[in-house]
């Protein structure tokens, strides 16, 4: 399998998959990502929170706009990361075509995103730090199935 876009979805699309996108955007700069919200708080740009994290990382969500997801999203993809087993659920049941390449961010160490939104900026960190674990492991797989 070859991977040349990646889907990350949460639920508002406004804290989790923006965070992820930007680093994931930083991570991998050769890849299309982009994300969307299971139930998006569609026109909303990203929590003040999130805006923060990611900026004191040097990475930027300025222009981030919450997207609903959506059929054709789903189907453009060559993976789709979620933030929980739960979001992996309602994906792969609501797009029966996106089961085998849905997937959680925290796939391999076997965990799940916890959702920051009206939570401290101290949660939103360890969501981002989450985030970042997770991604960097899947760094090393996506580098391997990009050869």
């Amino acid at each position: 399998m070859s991977v040349h876009s990646i889907l990350i979805v949460c639920e508002g699309n406004i804290c989790r998959s923006p965070m992820a996108e930007a680093l994931a955007i930083d991570l991998f700069p050769r890849l299309h990502i982009s994300s969307a919200g299971l139930n998006a708080l569609v026109g909303k740009k990203a929590d003040p929170f999130a805006r923060s994290v990611v900026t004191e990382r040097g990475l930027c969500l300025d222009t981030h706009v919450a997207r609903q997801l959506g059929w054709s999203m789903v189907k453009g993809a060559d993976m789709i990361l979620v933030m929980s087993a739960e979001q992996k659920k309602r994906v792969e049941d609501t797009y029966r075509f996106a089961t085998g390449r849905t997937y959680r961010v925290g796939h391999f160490q076997k965990f799940d995103v916890a959702d920051p939104y009206q939570k401290s900026k101290a949660e939103f960190e360890e969501a981002f730090a989450s985030i970042e674990a997770g991604l960097k492991r899947w760094s090393y797989v996506l580098e391997e199935l990009n050869v």
